[in-house]
């Protein structure tokens, strides 16, 4: 459980108590005057913090991270008897007052926390404990639920199929305090942070404001996660909607769903249909629509929140004939990417890797099979985890491209090709804000995702390398050199950022602020659709010298937008014009979601697409809209569809 109490000036200083120390909880208060650091011991465990003195005047805050909680056993027992976690923000200044002023804090927190009560919902007629978490830059609390399944666990001859619907819970109260496993997906990819995987994995999380009752009826928004459908899980920082929830006085929801070969293989079976993944994130919003309200959440004011591969996932929902069936969702945010082509593949092609899959893990029979697919699901059905992930790495297209959505597929309908998707195949219209950044394809330059993108040098090597770009994500052979060397202002001896430079733009352009730009003007005619394109570069340091070169790179949008850019940028001394923005960020979405109507920024309403004024909202230092989009003109160059028919497709 977790409390917080605030002293005058903001964030941060974490305290850590452990439910057995009582008088003696803290032993010694020790003052380091050279270090000006102030530690904390306890009898149990020694929990150091230390606290930057800042100037008398400063009032920004030194940088901050949550406490995560200790991962609590699912046991009967109700969370507050086993853990509690203290926050206390505060500025820490060198005097001997503090020791005083710090052992009060202490008597006050545990007198609270002997008063206060475990988050608790009744969920059809079975007990939820949850826990408390605190948003430091405003001191609110959240109740957290955590680790709440939504289907059944896709586990055995469930491997690979589409989800199956959970049977009714039992009388036993849940302990929702920690963070369910993730899924299986490529590790260590697109982040540093220690993961948990299982295919035991179908769970989502809740947070809602402290307070929040049944029959509140709050505004829900449901995240999906990004991570090129190959990584990423609800526990990770990016995706927390702690931020969200205090701030935008709204419901917070989000979950894992499978990833690579678990998620997407496609042997046009019920064994394996394709779009497992997708299957998963319908499950959830159809688990949102019945059980919402019991944790104050209104069902009938649902939005859809994603970055990357979850702002795909969120076209593919409008697309899908299953989005029709009920009323799941309400408006729609989307930062930086719909599902194309080239986000995808054809269903042939998902039976082709898993052939070569089963043929490279030496099954029995596969070769000679004259019923090769039952074979081969076989062979992957048998297969460990760590097996597959292994296989499906060695035969992707990239190491971030692996198993991807299919088409043609029913979850998408009669459409049989994504290159051919026109504005009557939308099967739901919504109100909808997206957008992307200016250096969307900055997030590729990482030698963690591709190793070749330092060694540019030359217009020889840039061009090189973007032929690598549309190799890794399937439309190789779509341009020419020439075509790109004019496009992108190609020429040597200029200095290497210069290189690395051009080709972030190209894979930005081709892979996300393009195929943005035909979805808008595909989808605004049926609906509203508010574009922005954002471009202002985040004034807190975070990537050394190098940080000029990333500028408003892939997912910044979402991170300012989502509240999670606090937890992301916590190790930085974050400048308070950043706290500030991200703050009106969450204010924008957290209104859109309860409202469905034209949203505003610091003012500033965002313009709806219209397809003659083609207006634009541009997220800045002092934001604005402009009549037409920035590369636009550089679209029309290098959209990979060779005729001026296939470039009004997606």
């Amino acid at each position: 459980m977790q409390a917080t109490v605030g002293l005058k000036h903001g964030p941060i200083c974490r305290l850590g108590l452990h439910q057995h120390s009582d008088a003696h909880m803290v032993n010694r208060l020790c003052h380091r005057s050279r270090e000006r650091s102030t530690t904390f011991t306890t009898p149990r465990r020694r929990l150091a913090r230390r606290f930057t003195r800042p100037s008398h005047s400063d009032l920004r805050g030194p940088p901050f991270k949550l406490l995560s909680l200790p991962r609590l056993q699912r046991t009967a027992g109700p969370p507050f008897q086993q853990t509690v976690v203290f926050f206390a923000t505060a500025r820490i200044r060198r005097s001997c007052p503090v020791r005083v002023t710090l052992r009060m804090l202490v008597a006050t927190a545990i007198l609270a926390l002997a008063r206060s009560q475990t988050p608790t919902v009744l969920l059809n007629g079975q007990a939820v404990w949850g826990r408390l978490e605190v948003f430091p830059h405003t001191n609110a609390l959240v109740e957290a639920f955590l680790g709440i399944a939504y289907a059944t666990p896709p586990v055995g001859q469930l491997r690979f199929r589409a989800p199956v619907p959970l049977s009714a819970g039992g009388a036993k109260p849940m302990n929702a305090t920690s963070f369910a496993p993730g899924c299986v997906a490529e590790f260590g990819m697109f982040t540093t942070e220690t993961r948990r995987f299982s295919e035991d994995c179908l769970y989502l999380n809740i947070w809602r404001p402290r307070n929040t009752k049944a029959g509140d009826r709050k505004a829900v928004v449901v995240v999906i996660h990004g991570g090129a459908y190959s990584a990423g899980d609800g526990s990770e920082k990016n995706w927390r909607g702690v931020a969200l929830a205090a701030v935008g006085d709204i419901i917070v929801v989000n979950f894992n769903y499978r990833l690579g070969v678990f998620g997407f293989l496609d042997l046009d079976s019920p064994a394996a249909p394709g779009h497992q993944g997708h299957r998963d994130q319908h499950m959830v919003l159809r688990w949102v629509h019945d059980n919402i309200s019991a944790f104050g959440g209104d069902p009938e004011r649902v939005t859809l929140f994603g970055v990357g591969a979850g702002s795909f996932s969120i076209s593919a929902h409008l697309l899908s004939p299953l989005s029709a069936e009920r009323n799941l969702f309400h408006a729609a945010v989307m930062d930086a990417g719909v599902l194309t082509s080239y986000h995808a593949e054809p269903a042939s092609a998902s039976a082709e890797r898993a052939s070569r899959m089963a043929l490279a893990a030496n099954c029995a029979g596969v070769a000679e099979s004259p019923t090769k697919a039952e074979k081969v699901l076989e062979c992957l059905k048998n297969l460990s985890p760590s097996k597959l992930v292994d296989l499906q790495q060695a035969f992707g297209l990239s190491q971030t491209h692996t198993f991807r959505p299919t088409y043609p597929n029913e979850f998408l309908g009669s459409l049989r090709d994504l290159s051919d998707v026109t504005a009557d195949d939308f099967s739901v219209r919504v109100p909808a804000i997206v957008g992307d950044s200016s250096k969307e394809g900055t997030s590729l330059i990482t030698e963690r995702v591709h190793e070749s993108f330092p060694k540019l040098h030359n217009v020889r090597d840039t061009l090189w390398q973007m032929r690598n770009i549309t190799k890794w994500h399937g439309f190789e052979g779509r341009f020419t050199d020439d075509d790109l060397v004019k496009t992108y202002g190609l020429v040597d001896n200029l200095e290497r950022s210069f290189y690395l430079n051009a080709s972030a733009y190209f894979a930005g352009d081709v892979l996300f602020v393009c195929p943005v730009n035909k979805f808008v003007r595909l989808y605004s005619p049926s609906a509203m659709v508010y574009q922005y394109f954002w471009t202002r570069t985040t004034a807190t340091p975070t990537a050394g010298p190098d940080s000029w070169m990333f500028g408003a790179y892939h997912g910044i949008p979402f991170y300012h937008m989502m509240g999670s850019f606090f937890e992301r940028f916590a190790p930085y001394e974050l400048l308070p014009e950043d706290v500030a923005y991200s703050m009106d960020a969450i204010d924008m979405v957290s209104e859109f979601a309860k409202t469905g109507k034209q949203p505003s920024f610091r003012g500033v309403t965002l313009p709806s697409y219209d397809v003659n004024e083609q207006q634009v909202f541009i997220f800045s230092d002092y934001p604005e809209r402009v009549k037409g989009h920035p590369r636009q003109a550089v679209c029309d160059a290098v959209w990979p569809y060779g005729t001026a028919a296939q470039k009004d497709e997606l």
